[in-house]
């Protein structure tokens, strides 16, 4: 730990001996010029008086409530108070600390010796990195060549956002003159049977990697002009997810260390053993996709305790190995250092099916569906007991049951199936295909009552689409709620309201925006 992030008594004597060499001594982070018998010796003496830290604060207060109470009180004064309090404060720590160095330096010089060349390595670190960090800053504001190396933690055929998304951002920031580095998990194929649809498997890496270029042109209609590597990795059947094995890092050259885009860099880093990343590369951004933490609340095994203890590991790895984290949405979990921002797209293939979708001679001729991966962290849970209420309420109206089809596969296909059927509601399901296949495209409503996702991919496809998508309302959805044909809903009888208005109403068009 102390290697990526200083130590918090490292931090208490790198402010202790700032204040001691302004004190009139010479540094303690100092050698001595002069050697005894070839030992190096540290002078350091504190000698400013105590400050009674309560003391000087409530003078303080009492000074801004008499100003308050003469009615002088304006925002400046109280911008000045405030800022005269957190002098007061920041003296006291100041020479607190000083005090403890003083003693640590006195008393134990072993220890104040061995955190004193920690605390030396770190700020070459710190500054070290400060230098990169200017230099990829002015490449990028000059518009000199660099390098993007982008890591992710899945890999077609699996249809999940973090092997399509990805792909799609090194596709077109090659097609925009980038030199990049995709780098993918290759898995067993005794595990790729787990994961892959269809029963597709590959014996060698070659074999992917030319499905996925192939699939790159044909679907996306962009050419896999950028470098494809996969680093060895395995499927975890608890995390439900691929682990990496071993250091990654090592997979790349000293040319593609310019900035590094770690797509789930938590993920990515559970269990890293190898080289910081933030060493490794001048720029490090971390794509925060996937909320574990609810998930870690909701898997068998899980709970509460289990999601306490991933939140503070995810935000450590976080701060340790990026700078920059970028969060899809606001339903993540706070990370230092991070920004919320939509940095996904769809491909322009789904842009094309809804502008054909918009033509006046255009009928949809399915209902409404659900399209992904059969987890009851996705949501099919609550799909099942709003039909089930929906059930209750047609057999006291006489109304008809509503329909959805439900595609995709998963650990909890059985069960789900399971439940379906005995809460009597109109589910079939289906195998998972790509969203853009001929089947799908016939539907009109996509129904996704997730409050799991981050940013779904498959709702921004629905709406591109042209569709209607039935969305609970949530933070991982205020994105799409600015589009007509996002219909949001809270409570179950909210979400057949939507449900029963989509079915009997026709999608707005696309506009040109």
């Amino acid at each position: 730990i102390v290697s990526m992030r200083v130590a918090p008594l490292a931090c208490i004597l790198l402010v202790a001996d700032a204040v001691s060499g302004s004190s009139g001594g010479s540094s303690p982070l100092l050698l001595s010029a002069r050697r005894d018998g070839g030992v190096e010796r540290m002078h350091a003496e504190t000698s400013r008086p105590p400050l009674d830290v309560s003391t000087s604060l409530r003078d303080t207060l009492y000074q801004r409530r008499g100003q308050a109470d003469g009615g002088v009180q304006t925002d400046e004064s109280e911008a000045n108070g405030g800022e005269a309090v957190t002098e007061v404060l920041l003296r006291g720590v100041r020479l607190r600390l000083a005090a403890f160095a003083g003693w640590l330096r006195a008393q134990k010089l072993g220890l104040w010796l061995l955190l004193a060349t920690v605390l030396l390595s770190h700020s070459r670190t710190r500054a070290d990195k400060g230098l990169e960090l200017r230099s990829i800053q002015r490449q990028v504001s000059a518009m000199d060549d660099f390098h993007i190396t982008i890591v992710t933690t899945a890999a077609l055929p699996w249809m999940t956002g973090t092997a399509i998304n990805p792909l799609l951002r090194a596709a077109h920031l090659a097609r925009a003159g980038k030199r990049v580095t995709l780098s993918v998990p290759w898995i067993h194929p005794s595990e790729q049977a787990i994961i892959f649809p269809g029963g597709r498997l590959f014996e060698t890496p070659a074999q992917q990697e030319a499905y996925i270029r192939s699939w790159l042109v044909e679907r996306a209609a962009v050419k896999a002009d950028f470098r494809l590597t996969f680093y060895p990795a395995r499927y975890n059947k608890f995390h439900r997810s691929i682990l990496p094995l071993g250091d990654i890092t090592r997979f790349f050259d000293a040319s593609e260390a310019d900035i590094c885009v770690l797509e789930e860099p938590e993920h990515l880093t559970w269990y890293h053993r190898g080289p910081n990343w933030r060493h490794r590369f001048k720029l490090v951004v971390g794509v925060v996709h996937t909320n574990y933490i609810y998930y870690a609340q909701t898997m068998p095994g899980g709970g509460q305790i289990q999601a306490a203890l991933m939140k503070p590991l995810n935000s450590m790895l976080a701060a340790a190995y990026c700078d920059k984290v970028i969060k899809l949405s606001d339903a993540l979990q706070p990370f230092p250092r991070a920004v919320t921002c939509n940095v996904h797209g769809v491909r322009s293939e789904f842009l094309d099916i809804g502008r054909r979708a918009a033509a006046p001679y255009r009928r949809f001729t399915r209902g409404a569906y659900f399209l992904g991966k059969v987890l009851w962290a996705k949501g099919h849970g609550f799909l099942i007991e709003y039909l089930a209420r929906q059930r209750e309420q047609a057999e006291v109206d006489g109304d008809d049951l509503l329909h959805v089809d439900v595609f995709g596969g998963g650990e909890d296909l059985r069960a789900v199936q399971a439940a379906a059927a005995e809460a009597q509601i109109d589910l079939t399901f289906h195998r998972g295909i790509d969203h853009a296949d001929a089947v799908l495209r016939e539907y009109k409503v996509f129904i996704n009552p997730s409050a799991s996702e981050v940013l779904s991919t498959a709702t921004a496809e629905a709406l591109a689409m042209g569709k209607f998508a039935v969305l609970k309302r949530h933070p991982s959805n205020a994105f799409f709620f600015q589009f007509t044909n996002a219909l949001p809903f809270e409570t179950a009888d909210e979400f057949l309201a939507a449900f029963k208005f989509a079915l009997g109403s026709s999608p707005a068009p696309l506009t040109a925006d």
